[in-house]
């Protein structure tokens, strides 16, 4: 295994999924979690040297900080490359130590996570510009871009990760209003 996506369940980590993989070309493993269940992930997951691990749209809290810091740690000692992109609220102690242990740290609270992913990578294609656009019109509540609201529909569609695999191979490809996703929207609004 050589990359591997960590992300939130939401359109906004969706999204940054869908741009990570434009971005990297491929991607070997997705892992779609809440933050409850960020350290338990990181601690399973089996990759060495070879293996770059991207977390997006995740944030550590008080009660599972530690964890998350020492499965870091371990990955960190066994030559694996962690970059994790956020948005949100975190405590400079948790920062600290995570610059510490060697993780790629990108924080900007004035965006939203997909909205990180385009700004520290340098990423100025038009697809990914739009894909961020929309993330953040929903996610920092602004709402000034209708294809937001739209595709939360079509990436909230269904809860398996075999649905949001589809969903970050199709943002990815920028098809965001071809017929299929028309449909399953149309479907999402009716049911």
């Amino acid at each position: 295994m050589r990359t591997v996506i960590v992300t939130h369940t939401d359109l906004d980590g969706t999204a940054s999924a869908a741009i990570l993989l434009r971005y990297l070309g491929s991607v070997d493993r997705l892992v779609f979690i809440q933050p409850s269940n960020l350290a338990k992930t990181l601690s399973g997951l089996n990759c060495g040297s070879e293996c770059s691990v991207y977390v997006c749209d995740l944030s550590p809290n008080s009660s599972n900080f530690t964890g998350i810091a020492r499965s870091l740690s371990k990955l960190a000692e066994r030559g694996v490359t962690v970059w994790w992109f956020d948005h949100h609220v975190w405590d400079s102690s948790w920062v600290s130590e995570l610059g510490r242990i060697g993780v790629r740290l990108f924080i900007d609270r004035s965006t939203c996570a997909t909205g990180v992913v385009v700004k520290y990578l340098g990423i100025a294609d038009e697809v990914s510009v739009r894909l961020a656009r929309a993330a953040c019109s929903l996610d920092m509540w602004v709402f000034d871009d209708w294809l937001g609201n739209f595709l939360a529909r079509y990436v909230g569609f269904s809860r398996s990760s075999n649905w949001r695999r589809k969903a970050i191979e199709k943002l990815s490809s920028g098809g965001f209003l071809d017929g299929e996703v028309l449909a399953v929207v149309e479907e999402s609004v009716d049911r």
